[in-house]
């Protein structure tokens, strides 16, 4: 029996529904088109079977980054589960941060397929950001902009009302109310 063979009930029905809707068929198409392109064949089809014993994955790695990469093929799981333990610690050295990528039981069990796929976008970024020749696949990483603000700038923002004093007590920063305030009034 296969996880797709597995009814799935109560909330769960609710978790799937939402983590399934995390990414679009486009997106995983972009995807299969960009690691097509990176490895220089074809790759007919990207879903959970075909990443699932990480060979593709680092095949991946291996083509980004240059290196050698020792890949093991072989049906048992646990075997399996180190390829694709073995591509993210890669995905980490190339600078993707841990939130970016996924678990391996996502992959291998198909708990979430699509924060794997985020980790390909991830994986992507990251690599183009470091220089190696790649091709991007979505959003291109910002640069970091430092500001340096000098201590008159920063000594007159201290002094500025911040929107959230004026929402908290309007009228303490001497501005206008309008309308006539609360009466309380007693009547015997």
């Amino acid at each position: 029996m296969t996880d797709s063979d597995v009814p799935v009930y109560g909330i769960d029905v609710e978790l799937k529904a939402k983590l399934d809707g995390k990414v679009s068929a486009e997106q995983i198409d972009d995807a299969r088109r960009w690691i097509a392109e990176v490895l220089g064949r074809d790759v007919p089809v990207l879903d959970q079977p075909t990443l699932k014993d990480g060979t593709l994955l680092l095949e991946l790695l291996a083509a980004i980054t240059g290196k050698t990469v020792k890949i093991q093929r072989s049906k048992m799981p646990f075997m399996q589960m180190e390829n694709v333990a073995q591509f993210l610690l890669g995905a980490e050295k190339l600078g993707c941060p841990q939130h970016d990528l996924f678990q391996t039981i996502d992959l291998y069990e198909n708990k979430n397929f699509g924060q794997v796929i985020m980790a390909l976008y991830s994986v992507a970024r990251h690599a183009h950001k470091a220089g190696l020749q790649v091709p991007l696949l979505g959003p291109k990483l910002n640069d970091r902009q430092e500001r340096n603000f000098s201590d008159e700038q920063l000594d007159a923002g201290r002094y500025v009302p911040s929107i959230l004093s004026q929402v908290a007590n309007p009228g303490a920063s001497g501005g206008t109310i309008y309308g006539i305030p609360r009466q309380a009034v007693y009547k015997p």
